[in-house]
């Protein structure tokens, strides 16, 4: 698939190419870590758990699995938009105010749509 940012985003050929590859680098790790996530969150409790300690350990898990599973998903979302963006050619720039997103940030956050400066106000 061909991926394009923004004309106005400032962003050579060589750092969008990163930029997808890592995009696509951590969509790949969060799906993987959803499947391990998932097997955690749908575990059958054996009903032969004597040990309250045990039962409970394994209520934990569940939970904090269920947790960051959903944080993994709206991630997975982010992610979708910004491949969404780079299909359409408007990735690269802020959806609020339209200016170029320094590469700095796009490095740290990929998925992000807006500029630092735009969060803040």
């Amino acid at each position: 698939m061909e991926y394009h940012a923004h004309p106005d985003s400032e962003l050579s050929d060589e750092q969008l190419s990163q930029l997808v590859n890592t995009l696509t680098q951590k969509q790949n790790s969060l799906t993987q870590q959803n499947e391990e996530l998932q097997r955690l969150i749908t575990q059958k409790q054996d009903c032969s758990i004597l040990d309250f300690a045990d039962a409970a350990r394994l209520k934990d898990e569940s939970l904090r699995a269920a947790i960051l599973f959903d944080k993994n998903q709206e991630l997975l979302q982010q992610i979708a938009r910004a491949f969404v963006m780079l299909k359409n050619g408007r990735y690269g720039v802020s959806t609020v105010t339209g200016e170029s997103i320094p590469i700095e940030r796009l490095l740290i956050v990929p998925w992000t749509s807006t500029c630092i400066e735009d969060i803040s106000t």
